[in-house]
């Protein structure tokens, strides 16, 4: 399923919620969303709860996500489902522990 990307904002927060596959496939618009989310002048937050399949290219782009926010000192808080692959996946290729240092809420 091709992704979709809808930002919420608020006062404080600008939300990416996305739904869909994160995939190579959806590779180049995941990025050109990503790039524009990191300009937004509030803190970040990134929903993946509604993400159905994630592959390294989507693990890569989030991980650059990461370091463009810090980079412009923007707090970001990532929500993952807890009953998914997606949190299985960000374990085994060790990216959970390097974020880990951000907010990551785990929702059912």
């Amino acid at each position: 399923m091709k992704p979709e990307f809808k930002l919420i904002r608020n006062s404080k927060t600008t939300t990416l919620a996305i739904t869909g596959e994160l995939t190579v496939a959806a590779s180049e618009e995941f990025k050109k969303q990503l790039s524009l989310f990191a300009q937004e002048a509030n803190d970040l937050e990134l929903s993946l709860v509604s993400v159905s399949s994630v592959d390294i290219s989507g693990i890569q782009l989030i991980h650059a996500l990461r370091l463009a926010a810090r980079a412009r000192q923007k707090k970001l808080n990532i929500a993952l489902p807890t009953d998914s692959g997606l949190l299985e996946l960000l374990a085994r290729t060790g990216m959970l522990r390097i974020l880990a240092g951000e907010a990551l809420q785990k929702i059912n």
